[in-house]
């Protein structure tokens, strides 16, 4: 180490007060010291020993002037002997502190950086005393200067050595060679569950016990073999915890001066907070694990390229069967095969679906597709088994997708059950639509001639007294029945949406009226008190005149049924923002409000007595109902309880803009004369009573019971106007019809069907084979005459 003297000038003002402003020389080049060798310093030429001592010793003038130094001085600074400003040879970090002591004009001892001839600098500790005047001044500064950088190195390396072991994120100590602590940083200590003073001197069995017996072997072999042990998972529990095993990994080696083992290094970082991580993580793969292979559906993981990383245990016990062709060795699904190549690989002529499927998966895993699914048949010898397959993404930021194959060949069983258990409910309706029509028919056959015959009775003069009651039970009776066929085929064309509503602007007033006039008649037997109550303005709404008299009708009818003789009907028309009520009042038996919800019900029975004394299908109100539904309103039901009477409300849309009325219809044409009329039915009651019904007429009649006999009459005299049944025997009456018109040449005549079917299709058939009207039986006799009265022989 060189070890040399520096002359330091002092800072002071002249007289000792004040500091002296340290400031670096402007010209000075400290990397091109003086290339002349230093010449003896002035202040030193009355003491020429100063000047021989191998230790810097330095002059300075009272003011801080020129500084002299001796021969050590100037031969390490390359200082001008006549003396020069200190200033540029201290470092500029440690002037302050050099100022601060000669600011207190006393002995001084402080450590600064001095410069060099060459440039660089060096740690020195300058001892700086003031020797006085004669009087109360300072006559001059003298000091030395001892050269300390190797220690001052020394102590930086201690300085950051002990930091390392203050600051390191990882426990770190140093052993001797009996094991025990030299010395050791906070975080291993923390970690030990002691302070670092209470490790000091003390062995690593009497710090750590329980870790002891594990520690042992592993140190020993360090200190017996000199060579380091790394990477050591340690587990166990400390005094930092006590109970809690916590988890380390540790590395441990020799330490040695020069060459000599003097003790073990140790550097320890606590992992159990990865661990436990570690253990949440595997509970959580093996749950899912469980939970995949406790799925029945086989699911495979692709990743973003259509590889398979992972499946569950169904997937694996049955991959190797599914999808191959016979014939063909089955494809490898396991892990690690691209799921897209084996689809690509399995097409053949039964699997149409794979290429289908391949696409699917692409493009989910491209993004294209949310989901994917796919149903296909997987063919095993001696039986079909059915899949579903659905691709879903892994997430929206893994690039991947989860394959589920699932065995449906049970649904699939049963959807085909349930299939054809669905077009043996379609076939059982439409032969139940099938029966309701040919009963109607069957039913209107017996009642045609009944009410025929009623008719007759009606213009025969002087009929007794009981006969007239007879006839007017039984006229009574048949117009109920046929109300009643009316009511079920309109339940059966309303199911199946074959009723079309002739939708027109119409006076709510009016289609009351028409309504109470149909019901009037039940009133009036049972001797029941009836009152509408309408305002005189028109109520405006847009509906099936038809249709919606109906609808009043079944409920006025349905009043008269439930109400006593001599009780009160009430018809109340109301008319209220944006819509319109119908009220039907009487103070009837009443309904148990626990029948309410169910009362607009098909075929529904508020009244399960025995005696059923009111009669009835259960059709009335669903049909009122239905009907009112398909106006777009609704209708409700009142009562507060047997024997307390009801109210049902309709309530329909209200039309605003009134329609302009137009001018009153030209009066029909007055019925024409006399017609030849050539009835044919096979029920001879139906055919003759009609007969003899239009022969009170006047009219001219002639019957026939099957259609030869029929086109056989119609050749011998043709007829004006033919009455012709529809279910003949043989020849039935759509091939009658077809042949009169083939054979009339320019006497055509007026064909009506008259006959018991009355569907929609009923009547497009009798259209088609050349009908020119259809009636249905029984036949009104009004409307039968004004059909007559329009009949005209033409070409």
């Amino acid at each position: 180490m060189e070890r040399n003297s520096i002359l330091v000038p002092s800072p002071l003002a002249p007289g000792g007060h004040g500091a002296h402003i340290l400031k670096q020389p402007e010209s000075q080049d400290a990397s091109h010291p003086p290339s002349h060798p230093p010449a003896p310093s002035p202040e030193f030429a009355d003491n020429p020993w100063l000047d021989e001592l191998p230790h810097i010793v330095w002059v300075a003038d009272p003011d801080g002037g020129a500084v002299h130094f001796n021969h050590a001085g100037r031969d390490y600074m390359g200082a001008d002997p006549a003396g020069a400003d200190w200033s540029a040879w201290v470092h500029p970090e440690d002037g302050p502190v050099l100022g601060a002591a000669w600011t207190e004009s006393r002995p001084y001892a402080v450590e600064a950086r001095l410069r060099r001839r060459d440039g660089a600098y060096r740690w020195f500790r300058i001892v700086g005393k003031p020797l006085p005047d004669a009087g109360d001044g300072i006559a001059h500064w003298l000091g030395t200067c001892d050269d300390i950088h190797e220690y001052k190195q020394t102590e930086h390396a201690l300085a950051s050595k002990h930091a390392l072991l203050a600051t390191a994120p990882i426990g770190l100590a140093c052993l001797d060679l009996e094991l025990r602590y030299v010395q050791i940083n906070s975080a291993l200590a923390d970690m030990n569950g002691l302070p670092v003073d209470a490790h000091l001197g003390r062995s690593v069995a009497e710090v750590l016990p329980e870790l002891w017996p594990g520690l042992a072997p592993v140190l020993q072999r360090v200190l017996d073999n000199g060579e380091a042990l790394v990477d050591l998972e340690l587990s166990g529990e400390t005094a930092a915890e006590p109970g809690i095993t916590r988890h380390w990994l540790a590395g441990y080696f020799p330490l040695r001066v020069e060459t000599a083992l003097v003790g073990l290094g140790a550097a320890v970082l606590e992992i159990t907070p990865f661990k436990r991580t570690e253990a949440l993580l595997r509970e959580s793969r093996d749950f899912k694990r469980a939970v995949l292979d406790s799925m029945e559906a086989q699911i495979a993981v692709l990743d973003r390229d259509g590889v398979i990383v992972e499946v569950n245990a169904p997937w694996h016990s049955s991959a190797l069967a599914r999808g191959s062709e016979p014939g063909r060795p089955a494809p490898r699904t396991g892990i690690g095969t691209n799921y897209l190549e084996v689809c690509r690989a399995c097409q053949g002529p039964s699997s149409e679906h794979v290429l289908e499927a391949h696409d699917g998966i692409r493009a989910v895993l491209d993004g294209a597709l949310p989901c994917f699914q796919l149903e296909y048949p997987c063919h095993i010898p001696d039986q079909e088994e059915w899949y579903s397959m659905k691709v879903t993404p892994l997430g929206p930021d893994i690039r991947g997708a989860v394959v589920a194959h699932s065995r449906i060949t049970e649904y699939k069983r049963i959807e085909v059950k349930l299939a054809e258990q669905a077009r043996q409910l379609r076939e059982a309706d439409r032969r139940k639509d099938e029966f309701i029509a040919m009963l109607a028919h069957e039913l209107r056959n017996p009642l045609a001639p009944i009410g025929n015959a009623l008719k007759i009775m009606g213009h025969t003069d002087g009929l007794p007294v009981r006969a007239a009651w007879c006839r007017g039970v039984v006229e009574r009776q048949v117009e109920h029945l046929t109300r009643l066929i009316d009511d079920l085929l309109d339940v059966s064309r309303i199911n199946h949406g074959r009723i079309e509503l002739k939708r027109e602007p119409l006076a709510l007033q009016e289609v009351a009226r028409q309504a109470v006039e149909t019901s009037r008649p039940l009133f009036e037997s049972r001797h029941q008190r009836f009152s509408l109550a309408a305002p005189r303005e028109p109520i405006w709404i847009e509906g099936d005149r038809i249709r919606l008299a109906q609808v009043i009708a079944n409920l006025l009818n349905n009043a008269a049924k439930y109400t006593g003789e001599g009780g009160r009907i009430t018809l109340a028309l109301e008319a209220r923002p944006g819509h319109v009520d119908i009220r039907v009042r009487d103070t009837g038996c009443g309904i148990d409000p626990a029948c309410l919800p169910n009362l607009f019900e098909l075929f529904y029975q508020a009244d399960h007595s025995l005696d059923r004394a009111q009669g009835g299908l259960g059709i009335g109100l669903s049909l009122v109902r239905r009907l009112v539904e398909m106006h777009g309103g609704e209708v409700r039901a009142f009562s507060a309880g047997r024997g307390r009477g009801s109210e049902f409300v309709v309530s329909l849309r209200r039309l605003y803009s009134v329609p302009v009325p137009s001018a009153a219809p030209l009066p029909g044409p007055s019925p024409a004369g006399l017609k030849k009329i050539l009835i044919v039915d096979d029920n001879q009651d139906a055919a003759e009573s009609l007969g003899l019904l239009l022969g009170l007429g006047g009219h001219r009649v002639w019957i026939a019971h099957d259609g030869p006999d029929a086109l056989t009459m119609a050749l011998a005299e043709p007829p004006e106007v033919v009455l012709l049944d529809i279910g003949l025997p043989g020849m039935d009456g759509y091939a009658v019809a077809r042949a009169m018109r083939g054979s009339a040449g320019t006497d055509r005549p007026t064909i009506i069907a008259l006959t018991g079917y009355g569907q929609p299709e009923d009547r497009e058939k009798t259209r088609a084979a050349g009908f020119d009207a259809h009636l249905v039986k029984p036949v009104d006799l009004d409307t039968l005459n004004r059909l007559l009265g329009a009949a005209d022989r033409g070409p």
